[in-house]
């Protein structure tokens, strides 16, 4: 049995990557202006559940296990999942994120709960992502 040594674990000093601290500055003015709650690092597996008695439960639930959305937008007083926001940088061009995201993106369309991908920027335009979070929450609630 492998043992690790005394300094096999480090503490990371944020959650967020300083592009998505960026892109959460962003999303803190349209969330407050909407009622929202904003959760970053969502396990897809905590927005999703496999029906029990659905063929292949433990391969479904597979599929979503270990994976984690970027930010979640909940509604404040009731934590419901209004939409799940995808910040893509050059990554999501390589062939196996492009069929990870297409696999996401079919799951949660099956479980009513929609995404939205944004393209990393330097900067965002404010009121187009508010047009873009109504366009797609509108839809689901």
């Amino acid at each position: 049995e492998y043992e690790p040594s005394q300094n096999s674990y480090f503490r990371k000093y944020s959650l967020l990557t300083p592009v998505e601290k960026k892109f959460h500055e962003v999303l803190e003015k349209i969330a407050l202006e909407n009622n929202y709650d904003i959760h970053p690092k969502v396990r897809l597996e905590a927005l999703v559940g496999v029906r029990f008695y659905a063929k292949n439960w433990w391969g479904l639930r597979n599929r979503i296990k270990s994976r984690e959305m970027d930010f979640v937008l909940c509604e404040k007083q009731s934590f419901t999942p209004i939409l799940v926001i995808e910040l893509d940088d050059f990554s999501h061009q390589r062939l196996d994120r492009i069929k990870r995201d297409e696999n996401i993106d079919w799951i949660l369309d099956q479980a009513g709960l929609p995404i939205l991908h944004i393209k990393e920027n330097n900067s965002y335009d404010i009121e187009q992502l508010a047009n873009q979070i109504k366009g797609k929450a509108l839809g689901n609630t």
